[in-house]
C-alpha cells in the first residue's frame, strides 16, 4: 500500500488542474497545498471536493517562496544556515506557521490531514519543533500525519534531503504521537523525459514497501514562469497513462490515502 501525493497545489492553475484530474482517475490520494501561492484561493473548490471524497488534503508549509508574512521569505540556503546555527527568528517562525494553518482552516473548514514542507523545510532544526508544538496545541488527539524523508536507494539528492533533519524529525514525530509515512519515493532532478521518468517510477515502485509515500509535481498546460514546467508536464503524462497502471498491477501495489494506510498498519 503506497500513497501518491501531489505537491505545490495552488502554485498555478496547471498544478491545480493536474491534481484534480489525477484524483478523479484514482491515481493520487493526497494533495499538499501552498496557501500563499497565487492559485490557492481559486483552487479552494477543488480542494474541498478532494477532501469530501476522503482523500488527504494537507499543508505544504512554505518558508522560501510564497510564505504569508513578507519577512518570512528567504532562500532555502539561508534558512538551512539559520536553522543549523540556531539563528532562526522563532517568533516570526511561529507566526508564519500559525498564519498558514489559519489560511488552510479558512479554506477547508478544518485542519490539515498532513503537513510537510516545500523544499522539505518542515524537518529542519527549529522548524520541526515549532511545527510539532503548534500542531499538538491546535489538533490534540486528532493529529495530522507528517512527511518522513527517509531515502530509498542511492543518489546524492535523496541522501541530502534525508540528511537535512530527516532522522531527527522522525524521532520527534514518533515521540509526540504523530503518524508518518515510512520512506519517501519520487526524488529526482526534474531533468528527464517521459521514458526516463517512467524508468524512475519503475525503480521506485519496485523498491516500495507498505506505508511509503511517492511524491510527484505534475501540471497541465504551459506555464512560462514555472522553471519546472517541462518536468511537471512529463510527470503528468506518465502518471495519467496506462503504463503507470500496469506498473502498479504488476507489483501488486494499491494506492490509498496515507491516513488510511496508517490506520491499516496500526501506525
Amino acid at each position: 500500500m503506497l500513497c501518491l501525493v501531489v505537491d505545490d497545489f495552488g502554485l498555478h492553475t496547471g498544478v491545480n488542474d493536474a491534481a484534480q484530474r489525477l484524483t478523479e482517475l484514482g491515481r493520487v490520494h493526497a494533495v499538499g497545498a501552498l496557501v500563499g501561492a497565487p492559485a490557492f484561493v481559486a483552487g479552494g473548490a477543488v480542494l474541498r471536493r478532494i477532501d469530501a471524497e476522503g482523500l488527504d488534503v494537507g499543508l505544504h508549509l512554505d518558508l522560501t517562496e510564497r510564505p504569508l508574512l513578507r519577512r518570512s521569505s528567504r532562500p532555502l540556503s539561508q534558512i538551512v544556515i539559520e536553522a543549523y546555527t540556531r539563528q532562526l527568528d522563532r517568533r516570526l517562525l511561529r507566526l508564519e506557521i500559525c498564519a498558514q494553518l489559519d489560511a488552510f482552516e479558512a479554506a477547508l473548514g478544518h485542519g490539515p490531514a498532513f503537513v510537510d514542507g516545500h523544499q522539505h523545510v518542515h524537518q529542519l532544526p527549529g522548524v520541526r519543533e515549532a511545527l510539532v508544538t503548534e500542531l499538538k496545541q491546535r489538533y490534540g488527539a486528532r493529529l495530522p500525519w507528517l512527511r518522513c524523508t527517509q531515502r530509498v536507494g542511492p543518489g546524492a539528492k535523496p541522501w541530502l534531503i534525508s540528511a537535512l533533519g530527516g532522522a531527527s524529525a522522525r524521532k520527534l514525530a514518533d515521540k509526540n504521537g504523530f503518524g508518518r509515512n515510512r520512506r519517501l519515493l519520487g526524488v529526482h532532478n526534474f531533468r528527464c523525459g517521459a521514458a526516463k521518468y517512467a524508468q524512475l517510477l519503475t525503480n521506485w515502485l519496485s523498491a516500495g514497501r507498505d506505508g511509503d509515500l511517492l511524491m510527484c509535481h505534475p501540471a497541465l498546460g504551459s506555464q512560462l514562469h514555472d522553471p519546472l514546467a517541462a518536468a511537471r508536464a512529463v510527470e503528468y503524462s506518465v502518471l495519467t497513462g496506462q503504463l503507470f497502471l500496469r506498473m502498479l498491477q504488476a507489483r501488486g501495489i494499491s494506492l490509498w490515502p496515507m491516513s488510511q494506510i496508517l490506520e491499516r498498519l496500526g501506525g
